[in-house]
């Protein structure tokens, strides 16, 4: 009798950060939330009249919480109310005219980022968002037709697989993707996020009678998980030199170089990383553009060098940093962030400094630059702070900071120093 396997046994490598993947979770929560409450009976999301206006495709936030407590054995409301409030804060829900109106559970009209086309997609988002729209219809009873299959391979029966010539195929018939290279194109984004894998993790996504699987947990992806997911633990791996982060969906054109003493600033659930890669490290984060062959990068996927117009910063004692002398320019800084995050690096051992800045984010707008030194963090004293401890002052203020900051020039030398 041949054995039977529903769920692949070995894992494999994603190239997809910890931290994007975790916000890929909320997303898919969210978009199977949008998809049962325009799917239910009589439909919550429709259009309403309130106040003499017309608002189309939206509910009320008690309609929801209604719903949430009859459909997904959530006995509290407010534990409800929770659950969507972490959806609104990851922009898949917002007020349909105040965006800075929390969610409630009263008569307030709602929307799904989504169905008004001001949800912020992305490159990192969207393979979330498809497959999950594409998992919904593949495995939905009313679904005529399904790839997804029982199928043998090497002795092995696998339940509810598909070929991804099959894939392809299937998706650019039901308008998921406008051509067959599209299609090929987002298949590889499925595998590259883990949420389709071949059944032996022998293969990439290919056009071909290759056989995959969609990942198990997406069959036991629940509201309930929007609480893990949101306040993730920090993750330690001892083996290696940490880079302190919140993984996010930083732009490839202007993420930062990570280096062992560099910390990289930007929103997102937080882990920490190795930030020094050996060969086998490095063959299990390289990713492979279409087309290309090159695949000796020691670099991880999408990450390339800003830079900081100085290799170092020359050592500088805290004394002059936080004195008042004139050779020391002070300034206080505020930054916003936004849905990315802060967007720089810091290094240095205290003080630490400011040692590289994403050009499109919010520090920049704001007036940070690379080189200049930080004093302080909302008004706590950092200048004997190492990065790493900096970092996490930082990372407790995720939406809203005020650094203050010197741009240092070189003390000037003692007489006793001249001696020397």
């Amino acid at each position: 009798m041949l054995p039977r396997r529903s769920v692949t046994t070995i894992r494999t490598s994603s190239t997809a950060s910890i931290g994007s993947k975790i916000t890929g979770n909320i997303l898919m929560i969210g978009e199977r939330l949008r998809q049962a409450f325009h799917n239910n009976k009589p439909a919550i999301v429709r259009d309403r009249r309130q106040l003499l206006r017309q608002y189309t495709q939206c509910f009320t936030g008690r309609e929801a919480v209604d719903w949430m407590v009859t459909n997904r054995d959530i006995i509290d409301r407010g534990l409800a109310v929770k659950l969507l409030r972490i959806l609104q804060r990851n922009n898949v829900l917002h007020h349909v005219s105040d965006q800075s109106y929390l969610f409630k559970d009263d008569n307030a009209l709602y929307r799904f980022r989504l169905d008004d086309c001001t949800f912020p997609m992305s490159r990192e988002k969207e393979p979330y968002i498809k497959g999950e729209q594409l998992y919904a219809r593949l495995t939905s009873q009313l679904t005529k037709n399904t790839i997804l299959k029982v199928h043998t391979e090497s002795g092995t029966v696998y339940e509810k697989s598909f070929y991804g010539s099959e894939l392809v195929q299937w998706v650019v018939k039901h308008g998921l993707a406008a051509s067959r290279a599209q299609a090929i194109g987002l298949g590889k984004e499925l595998v590259e996020c883990d949420i389709i894998r071949h059944v032996t993790t022998g293969h990439h996504f290919k056009d071909e009678r290759v056989l995959y699987q969609f990942h198990p947990n997406m069959a036991h992806l629940k509201v309930m998980d929007l609480f893990d997911l949101d306040e993730r633990p920090r993750s330690l791996n001892q083996d290696s030199p940490m880079s302190l982060r919140r993984h996010s969906e930083v732009s490839p054109r202007h993420s930062p170089i990570r280096t062992p003493n560099s910390i990289d600033i930007a929103l997102g659930p937080l882990t920490l990383e190795p930030t020094s890669y050996s060969g086998d490290e490095n063959k299990n984060i390289r990713k492979s553009s279409p087309g290309s062959s090159d695949s000796s990068s020691p670099l991880p996927p999408r990450v390339r060098k800003i830079s900081t117009g100085s290799r170092s910063m020359s050592p500088v004692r805290t004394r002059g940093i936080s004195s008042d002398e004139e050779y020391m320019v002070k300034n206080t800084i505020k930054i916003t962030g936004d849905s990315v995050g802060f967007g720089f690096v810091v290094r240095g051992e205290g003080p630490s400094y400011v040692h590289t800045v994403d050009p499109a984010g919010p520090a920049a707008a704001a007036g940070l630059k690379a080189k200049q030194y930080i004093t302080a963090v909302n008004s706590v004293d950092v200048v004997h702070k190492k990065h790493q401890e900096l970092a996490h002052i930082i990372l407790e203020n995720p939406y809203y900071i005020t650094l203050d900051v010197v741009d240092h020039n070189p003390l000037p030398k003692t007489e006793e120093e001249d001696e020397d």
